[in-house]
């Protein structure tokens, strides 16, 4: 069918008198017989040329993949901001890196949940920690010097 369609251009580009005219009667022949060859073979995308792949690609397949990208980060923001421990650690990763957002795993997130509850354990028992004995010896005894055995001061 487009071997029949592809020649009424280059007929109505060599007769220059009748140009509008062919060029008229060729454009309806032609989107006819470009509509009844997509309706016969709806599947048949890479036979096609290259301009009505272009043309056909973004008008089937762009619908469908945007309406499920859609979804699909609706669907994510909704699981990762739902659960309110995690929306500052997804802020942070997305000011980290904005443009790979679908490659953040759970293990990324869970790796950064673990370095801040380690390094908030880490500092408030660092804060509580017990003081040395000799510290607690100086409290006691007002007059600890840590030369006497005794803890006494001569």
């Amino acid at each position: 069918m487009i071997l029949f369609v592809l020649p009424d251009y280059t007929t109505a580009m060599l007769t220059p008198g009748k140009f509008s005219k062919n060029i008229r009667l060729s454009g309806t022949r032609n989107f006819f017989c470009f509509l009844l060859f997509t309706i016969d073979c709806p599947y048949s995308l890479f036979r096609l040329s290259l301009s009505t792949i272009y043309y056909r690609l973004p008008l089937l397949s762009y619908c469908f993949l945007s309406f499920g990208y859609l979804l699909f980060t609706i669907d994510y923001r909704l699981s990762l901001f739902s659960l309110s421990s995690l929306t500052i650690y997804y802020s942070l990763s997305t000011i980290d890196c904005p443009y790979s957002l679908f490659r953040l795993s759970l293990s990324t997130i869970h790796y950064r949940l673990f370095t801040v509850f380690t390094l908030s354990t880490a500092l408030s028992l660092s804060a509580t920690a017990p003081s040395r004995p000799s510290q607690q010896a100086a409290r006691r005894n007002p007059g600890y010097t840590g030369s006497s055995p005794r803890g006494y001061a001569y």
